[in-house]
């Protein structure tokens, strides 16, 4: 294995952080499309999802189910997601996607 590949587990969630600056750089909205691109192509799985969460810097946190590492890998290492703990839901936005 290469140093750039993420260990896909069934188990772990994922994160990504943006910083306020990528949020102004219209960044959480490219990354809201790429990942309705990825879940229309896994056929709209019910248990792959993506979720939005403040952090006091004023950026965004941004988790994605276990199920991604299933179905969108690629998309989460060319995102340099990270795995982590289930989230936490106190102020969590849930992005809907409409399957394709």
């Amino acid at each position: 294995m290469t140093g750039d590949v993420i260990k896909v587990s069934t188990m772990s969630w994922y994160r990504l952080t943006l910083s306020s600056t990528q949020l102004a750089a219209g960044e959480l909205q490219q990354r809201k499309e790429a990942f309705d691109e990825a879940f229309g192509a896994a056929r709209a799985p019910r248990t792959m999802a993506l979720f939005q969460q403040a952090r006091e810097d004023g950026g965004v946190d941004l988790f994605l189910t276990p199920d991604c590492g299933e179905h969108a890998a690629e998309l989460l290492k060319e995102w340099g997601c990270t795995p982590c703990d289930r989230l936490r839901w106190s102020g969590c936005i849930s992005w809907s996607v409409t399957p394709r």
